[in-house]
């Protein structure tokens, strides 16, 4: 009738092996008579948050799914389990939030899901790639300019941080970013106000600000790069996304995932993977991670041929890992190739 009812086991007949099995057979928890009634409190209050936090996350997937595609909730790593709980949690609060992790991990995409599940949702999300920019540049990106300020500047424009009033300002790869604009950056979190450059009027924005890196920020407060007062700042929610390499269960369910996305937009049926291609992925250490898997399952189905991707469809940016899954042992030919 229900299947997210949770259960909680009451017995007389307590012990290790009981508890083992009920918990086993999907009891949310276990309690043992004789038990006073603050127990009974606990525990239901306990299960009562849990099942809070699962329809929480069972919205948030919904939301996301239809909005971002791409993105994929699934994960069995505990990593990202702890990754999507905490953008889940972080969301509802208006705090800054820093996101962790190797480039191609999928920063970029779990910044807009938690824009999504915020109560900035229907405000603009706005992206500045920091490293993309000189000094001068980034600093009009975010602040905006007016007309004169610098060479080339032949009208007022306006910048990201206006852009993004009452939304959600990502700031892609910070640790790039000059001291001098870490500076502007800071007044601006502290005070919500900025100039536009060559301004003297003081703006005033409602930004919420999302920033992620995959620099050791830390190492570069103590070589004087980044500012720590300004890392303390941003760092208020930290998210650590771990790498594809230590996340081997979630290889062939995301390219599936991905399979399944880009046979639908390129108005082709889903293909199968052969043993041989799933085990030439799962071999390979991506070191450009989920976005490297995400292309190369796109280039496999824009040109395959037939219902089935074999590892030859498949095409990896780095040789030498790619030599090394070819020759894995256990893979013999199989009868679908």
């Amino acid at each position: 009738v229900n299947p997210d009812l949770q259960i909680v086991l009451i017995t007389a007949f307590a012990s290790i092996e009981t508890a083992v099995l009920a918990m086993k057979a999907g009891a949310a928890n276990y309690l043992a008579k004789p038990f006073a009634s603050e127990k009974v409190k606990s525990i239901v209050e306990q299960v009562a948050r849990e099942r809070r936090l699962a329809q929480t996350l069972g919205d948030f997937e919904r939301r996301l799914r239809h909005a971002v595609p791409e993105i994929d909730l699934q994960s069995r790593s505990p990593g990202m389990q702890a990754a999507y709980r905490t953008i889940a949690r972080a969301a509802v609060a208006d705090v800054p939030v820093l996101l962790r992790g190797e480039s191609g991990t999928g920063k970029g995409m779990l910044a807009q899901a938690l824009h999504l599940q915020s109560p900035r949702h229907q405000r603009p999300f706005v992206t500045v790639n920091c490293p993309s920019l000189s000094d001068e540049l980034l600093a009009s990106e975010l602040f905006g300019h007016i007309k004169g300020s610098f060479t080339g500047a032949v009208r007022d424009q306006p910048g990201k941080v206006e852009s993004a009033n009452g939304g959600t300002l990502f700031l892609d790869e910070l640790a790039d970013m000059s001291r001098t604009v870490q500076a502007k950056l800071l007044r601006f979190l502290q005070e919500r106000r900025y100039e536009r450059l060559g301004d003297t009027r003081t703006q005033i924005a409602d930004v919420r600000v999302v920033t992620a890196t995959n620099r050791d920020l830390e190492a570069q407060v103590c070589d004087g790069t980044f500012r720590e007062d300004l890392l303390y700042r941003l760092n208020v929610v930290e998210v650590m996304l771990p790498p594809l390499r230590e996340r081997d269960d979630d290889v062939r369910r995301l390219a599936q995932h991905f399979a399944e996305l880009y046979a639908l937009r390129n108005q082709k049926p889903v293909p199968e993977f052969t043993p041989a291609a799933v085990h030439k992925l799962r071999q390979y250490n991506w070191p450009g991670n989920v976005r490297e898997l995400q292309h190369a399952v796109e280039r496999a189905i824009i040109l395959g041929t037939g219902p089935v991707l074999r590892p030859e469809d498949f095409h990896f940016q780095n040789p030498a890992s790619a030599d090394k899954a070819a020759a894995a042992p256990g893979l013999a030919p199989t009868e679908n190739g």
